[in-house]
């Protein structure tokens, strides 16, 4: 009975992770914007940190082969920079996010770092390729 039970919650609690994932998006409102700029971001990320990357590192989403999520046990590091975070509450709503100056011009993808869902980096935009935002000077 009691090894009943523990599949019981491990399958639950694998499905609610897959859901979860499945659930949490971000997509750039503005691709545009100035060095230290205001980004608009419409999503449901419920306080959860947002990074970019620098879309050469990224490799994948330059020939649209991104198959599945980034994962990371722990927030991500170097090269990601972190930019802030997701406002709280599970509903979609639209937000901003000031870029710190420290990110300098180019091309970026965004990303979301979900631990609840087994630490996945999720790309904002509706494919694996994720949208990209232009850093200029």
């Amino acid at each position: 009975m009691r090894k009943l039970a523990f599949v019981l919650v491990v399958v639950a609690a694998l499905t609610a992770a897959a859901s979860a994932t499945a659930a949490v998006f971000v997509l750039l409102r503005t691709t545009t914007v100035h060095r230290g700029g205001t980004v608009r971001l419409v999503g449901n990320a419920d306080r959860m940190p947002l990074y970019v990357l620098p879309a050469a590192r990224y490799s994948c989403a330059r020939t649209a082969t991104c198959a599945s999520p980034l994962h990371r046990a722990s927030p991500p590091k170097h090269p990601f920079v972190f930019i802030g975070r997701g406002p709280a509450g599970s509903a979609t709503r639209a937000f901003r996010l000031r870029l710190p100056e420290t990110v300098r011009p180019g091309s970026y993808k965004v990303f979301v770092w979900c631990a609840r869902c087994g630490g996945s980096l999720i790309i904002a935009g509706s494919d694996a390729s994720g949208q990209t935002l232009h850093i200029v000077r």
